[in-house]
């Protein structure tokens, strides 16, 4: 269920990039786009984006997927796991989410899955903004 929301979630927060005449593949995709047009749209995306969709990823893969796999398959085997998949969601960026992936995993096994999604949080508002702007 929480996996389908996640899903649900990611497939709205993409409609709504690609809402705005452009999804912020850079930095100049937003300069025609009058402002009053392009703020609804950009505090949507900080919300889903930004928050709601790192919770729901940190539950997944770092609070459920990580655990039962490092259970059945060792702590190595699971992180090389988790991130794998982690990496397969976000195909765009394939490279640069496994290893996103392998530090947030060994921040959830040595901090807690709070401090991953604090994290990811961050990540992700970030690079919202660095892309907007």
């Amino acid at each position: 269920m929480l996996a389908l929301l996640g899903g649900a979630l990611f497939v709205l927060s993409a409609l709504i990039r690609y809402a705005c005449d452009g999804y912020f593949p850079n930095n100049n995709v937003h300069a025609d786009i009058p402002v009053a047009r392009f703020a609804p749209y950009f505090f949507l995306a900080m919300l889903f984006t930004g928050v709601v969709q790192p919770v729901l990823e940190e539950l997944i893969f770092r609070g459920r997927i990580l655990p039962v796999a490092r259970g059945v398959l060792g702590t190595l085997t699971s992180v090389v796991l988790v991130s794998a998949l982690f990496s397969l969601l976000h195909y765009s960026n394939m490279y640069s989410s496994f290893i996103f992936s392998i530090v947030m995993c060994i921040l959830a096994l040595r901090q807690g899955i709070r401090a991953c999604m604090v994290e990811h949080i961050a990540y992700n508002i970030v690079s919202i903004l660095v892309d907007a702007f």
